[in-house]
């Protein structure tokens, strides 16, 4: 394998993982943090580590009400998504085979048409005489 272009795969590689990953761990890190200590100072690691957010968020009516209200939003929602999609698969299917037996049956009376029509140009006996001239006249179009 050829070295250089390896090396810049993995380098890339590793730069990516790092700035995907970079939130999620910033995410944590201020969540592990006071207050005054999130608005004072910047740093990588909490000075004074504390679970009173989390405390917060599973004690105070206001934030575990919208995590309830939100599972029942999501549960009613995929339930209703698989209402309409799986017979809309079902139908999907059913007009699938339909349409691919249609065309695979155009398909082959296409060629049948086509070989005859072959057939009868190269035999000449297909060869039309002249050409009319003029208008086409309809039938009972004179009475």
């Amino acid at each position: 394998m050829n070295e250089p272009r390896f090396h810049k795969r993995t380098i890339f590689l590793a730069l990516y993982l790092v700035f995907a990953i970079l939130p999620v761990y910033w995410m944590l890190n201020m969540s592990f943090k006071t207050n005054n200590e999130i608005l004072s100072t910047f740093s990588l690691w909490p000075r004074d580590f504390t679970f009173e957010h989390y405390r917060t968020i599973f004690t105070d009516v206001s934030w575990y009400s919208g995590y309830i209200n939100s599972i029942i939003y999501v549960s009613l929602n995929t339930v209703i998504s698989l209402l309409v999609a799986i017979p809309a698969l079902s139908v999907f299917a059913f007009f699938r085979n339909r349409v691919d037996s249609l065309a695979t049956e155009c398909a082959t009376t296409a060629e049948l048409l086509l070989g005859n029509l072959e057939l009868v140009s190269a035999s000449g006996a297909g060869a039309p005489a002249a050409a009319p001239v003029g208008p086409p006249v309809m039938a009972g179009a004179g009475r």
